[in-house]
């Protein structure tokens, strides 16, 4: 049942904003193997109360399974239908954004290629609340919106409007700027001519779509000077940037979702394998207001330099900022408020494919990657570092770029979880980090539950607000937490 709630649609009770909670003094015994103690001070939200919110225990919070809550809404029932997705894919190889104020996870056009979710909602989780449920802030469009998974080339019958050299197409295939297509059946416009390659400009408007062509990508439109014979427009599939109608296009997300504090927006800050094709990497920016009642329109920000999948991206909560990694190594910082971005350095890792996650404590990104391994980069200069990993459990070490990676900004522990049930603390021994697992009590998650999704990607952070790492494993089950100090 969708509940109206202000700005947003709510799956169940709406879930509003809530204050960051004070939990109070850390709980002793961390590590010991026995969970710790209990927490001094507050005790938190119903559902960590309950479990006794004690140091080093993995807490199952019920009844937030994204799956579920998506299959038991009506806003999705067509695009379920329509697409058959199942419960493995519906976050395959997307992470998610984190709202620290609410501890929050924000997920928004996720899902993507490989047969995988091809929704353009947004839906929230916010873990300060008693008992935490999804928010629906922005519904799927319709399915006949979203571009056919794998479709084949289309033809569509035209009208020409000479004295304006528009032609307008009623079966909205092709309307997007950029799309390309031949003339077949019948004879094109002149100048235009049968069998040539033409892309589309200055497109406007929906079901139906008027637009020009030219001659060239991005180029002028072409004049018109009769409007041929019954044209036809054979229009070739490709991954799109958008939506029919203009949304955000479903797409893997790897690492690209961040929440902005400063600015109240979810940034998309470039996506990669589109729905319908499983394949392309797009440079364009999307964003979201929280709690507007839909995607900001496109074009706010310029886009960004990154240009591979699954290049590692970072952000920087006291002051907004999204570091990133494009192909070749280099780095830039992405300005929270005019999305400018500005060139750090180069990290030396040309296939870009890894993860990271910033220190403020010490100004620094934190990452590995596939190519150098584990480094430190310095936003302020652009310097960058190498170091090793050691410690009792660095031989546990899985060198894979879908890991979970986060940083506890209170105590500069970074937490690694590799998808084994087991989370790692990373803490600085001289100018290298150790990695040493930690002893924890209660059920912890089951062991490969984000492989079925193709990786964890950042979707483990912690939470300022309650003092520990929160892990959404994969949609199918409930999230998971572990109080840390």
């Amino acid at each position: 049942m969708i509940v109206q709630s202000g700005a947003f649609r709510s799956i169940g009770s709406p879930v509003g904003v809530q204050p960051a909670i004070a939990l109070g003094g850390t709980g002793s015994g961390a590590g010991s193997g026995s969970g710790g103690a209990a927490a001094g001070g507050m005790a938190g939200p119903a559902w960590l109360s309950a479990s006794g919110n004690v140091v080093n225990k993995w807490v199952p919070i019920a009844n937030t399974s994204l799956y579920t809550h998506i299959h038991s809404n009506a806003a999705y029932t067509a695009l379920l239908a329509a697409t058959g997705v199942s419960a493995a894919s519906v976050l395959a190889y997307s992470g998610a954004a984190f709202k620290q104020s609410t501890a929050e996870w924000l997920l928004g056009a996720y899902g993507g290629g490989a047969n995988a979710w091809p929704g353009t909602d947004i839906v929230g989780l916010s873990l300060t609340a008693d008992a935490p449920a999804w928010a629906l802030y922005v519904a799927p469009r319709p399915y006949a919106e979203i571009w056919p998974r794998n479709s084949e080339t289309v033809q569509n019958a035209l009208s020409v409007n000479v004295g304006a050299s528009t032609l307008t197409d009623s079966s909205v295939n092709g309307f997007q700027n950029g799309e390309s297509c031949t003339f077949g059946g019948g004879t094109a416009p002149a100048p235009l001519v049968n069998g040539t390659t033409y892309y589309v400009v200055n497109a406007s408007g929906y079901q139906p779509v008027t637009f020009q062509l030219s001659a060239t990508l991005n180029g002028s439109p072409i004049t018109l000077t009769n409007a041929g014979s019954s044209p036809t427009a054979v229009w070739a599939n490709r991954p799109h940037t958008d939506t029919k109608s203009g949304y955000p296009e479903p797409c893997h997300t790897y690492a690209q979702e961040n929440y902005v504090e400063q600015t109240s927006q979810l940034v998309l800050n470039g996506r990669a394998n589109a729905w319908e094709t499983d394949t392309g990497v797009y440079g364009k920016v999307r964003t979201w207001t929280y709690g507007a009642a839909d995607w900001d329109a496109a074009g706010i920000y310029p886009t960004t330099s990154q240009d591979y999948d699954n290049a590692w991206q970072c952000i920087d909560n006291t002051t907004g900022t999204i570091y990133y990694c494009k192909y070749g190594g280099n780095w830039y910082a992405r300005n929270p408020t005019t999305g400018v971005e500005t060139y750090k350095g180069n990290c030396g890792n040309g296939a870009a494919a890894g993860y990271a996650t910033f220190d403020p404590t010490r100004g620094t990104i934190i990452k590995w990657d596939t190519t150098v391994h584990w480094q430190e980069l310095t936003p302020s200069t652009g310097a960058s570092r190498n170091f090793t990993l050691g410690g009792p459990d660095a031989g546990s070490f899985i060198a894979s770029y879908s890991l979970g990676f986060c940083c506890d900004e209170a105590t500069g522990t970074y937490y690694l979880y590799l998808d084994a049930g087991v989370l790692y603390a990373l803490t600085w021994s001289g100018g290298n980090l150790s990695m040493a697992a930690v002893a924890s009590t209660g059920t912890a998650p089951t062991s490969g539950w984000g492989a079925v999704n193709g990786g964890i990607w950042t979707r483990l952070r912690y939470s300022t607000a309650l003092h520990g790492v929160v892990l959404l494993a994969n949609a199918a089950n409930n999230v998971f937490f572990m109080r840390t100090n």
